[in-house]
């Protein structure tokens, strides 16, 4: 494919836009080959779950916007990619250093903190200069196509998060831990008595602990980092 890419650069006096859009539109783009093949590297890690869960970030008060997404930034270099800063014009060796390529951004350091975000954002919000950051486990359960029933809602979540179709296995444990070990069936009652009483704030906490311990499971599987 180099050599088709290399004669559209040249007929098109070197101009980079007819070459991506052929990149783009190729089926080379979408080959199984090449989706989920690489890991995500930290400001596509991070910036990729806030913006799959809609996390908000306050726009009310602009400075504290600033403040919120600089404190972000600044959380970056803890993951070995310091945003507007690479290490030399050469940019972060991920991107060129053989043999291990994007493996680098998986290393003894950055793993233990990569492993800290999704929790923290799921469980206790994430405290950024001043203001709390959290995902909202339920209410991204609830734009699910079925979140009643408990397969089909595993299916669309791990459709949703992960590049590739999550294995029977991985299902299986993620089961275990919407469901504690209960039965199908035990979901749909619960979640169905939530959704008639909104506002009872016993099937709220459960329904809630349940979805979060759900989604803790599906972002702390080596799926969630592959891009």
């Amino acid at each position: 494919m180099i050599q088709p890419m290399a004669d559209i650069l040249i007929a098109n006096d070197y101009e980079i836009k007819p070459v991506l859009e052929a990149l783009f539109k190729s089926a080379h783009f979408y080959d199984a080959e090449v989706v989920g093949c690489m890991i995500k590297n930290p400001i596509d890690s991070i910036m990729g779950l806030l913006n799959q869960f809609d996390v908000q970030i306050s726009d009310e008060d602009l400075v504290q916007q600033y403040d919120t997404w600089l404190g972000l930034a600044f959380a970056t270099p803890l993951l070995q990619m310091d945003y507007f800063n690479p290490p030399s014009v050469a940019g972060w060796q991920a991107y060129y250093q053989a043999p291990l390529f994007y493996r680098k951004w998986i290393n003894s350091v950055t793993l233990p903190i990569r492993m800290v975000i999704p929790p923290a954002l799921i469980f206790d919000g994430l405290d950024i200069e001043g203001e709390t950051i959290f995902i909202d486990t339920l209410g991204f359960v609830n734009t699910m196509s079925e979140p009643s029933d408990v397969n089909i809602l595993i299916d669309d979540v791990t459709n949703f998060l992960f590049a590739r179709p999550a294995t029977i296995a991985q299902k299986i444990y993620l089961k275990l831990y919407l469901l504690q070990g209960l039965p199908d069936f035990e979901w749909n009652v619960e979640y169905t008595n939530f959704l008639d009483d909104p506002d009872n704030p016993d099937l709220l906490e459960s329904i809630r602990n349940k979805t979060n311990l759900f989604l803790y499971g599906c972002l702390t599987l080596p799926e969630s980092f592959l891009a």
